[in-house]
């Protein structure tokens, strides 16, 4: 009798552990394709893994080197998991004071830049009321005035998260999925059911940063004139 009991117990585990083995394996695979559809917007594109199997794209877009990255997010208080799609658009722009703004914050944010300023500046009128923004100093706030009309159009994306602004690049954070809440409430697993990140997506963001990228550069031109 005992030996049947344990026999049958011991096929259960096996059998859930080969479960967890299969949904892994599978579950990892439909990750490293969240950018194969996405990868046709940049030029030379490069696509890497992380040991969670999330993808990072590298390429040009417009001359300029990109990075578009994956960042699951489980930190999550009274909401379901969230997957960021963070852009960054490398520019060195040494004369440019940094600064980021932060949307609907919970303080668990990570990833975010804003955190890593210290001085709060004034958002300008029509930017959402529940917004964060922090600048390497009292400077930036010339700089984030001077941005308000593209930044403006970039918030008028609900699924948009941070956009930085800083002397190495540009960047923005959206939303690219929400966790699943039968997988999240009954096993706390972040379960994704995004299959490829949409390739207008990632050229929407690229636009957004390449127009700030263009503004900046038009600033800098007028203070010289």
């Amino acid at each position: 009798m005992n030996s049947t009991v344990y026999l049958v117990a011991a096929l259960g585990c096996a059998t859930l552990v080969w479960l967890t083995v299969r949904d892994g394996t599978r579950i990892r695979s439909s990750r490293r394709a969240l950018f194969n559809h996405a990868q046709g917007v940049v030029e030379n594109p490069a696509i890497s893994f992380g040991a969670d199997g999330f993808p990072r794209l590298r390429g040009l877009y417009k001359c300029h080197e990109v990075i578009a990255d994956l960042i699951p997010d489980t930190l999550t208080i009274r909401r379901l998991p969230q997957l960021w799609l963070s852009v960054t658009f490398l520019e060195r722009m040494p004369d440019l004071t940094a600064f980021a703004l932060l949307v609907r914050h919970t303080g668990t944010e990570f990833y975010a830049l804003t955190h890593t300023f210290e001085e709060r500046l004034e958002p300008p009128v029509g930017f959402p009321s529940e917004i964060v923004i922090r600048g390497a100093s009292q400077a930036a706030q010339t700089v984030l005035n001077a941005l308000e009309k593209p930044l403006l159009a970039i918030l008028a994306d609900p699924r948009v998260k941070e956009i930085a602004v800083t002397p190495k690049g540009l960047r923005i954070v959206r939303q690219a999925a929400e966790g699943r809440r039968g997988e999240h409430l009954l096993l706390r697993q972040a379960i994704f059911d995004a299959t490829s990140v949409p390739a207008a997506e990632l050229a929407s963001v690229l636009t957004h940063l390449a127009v700030i990228h263009s503004e900046i550069q038009k600033q800098k031109i007028a203070q010289a004139a």
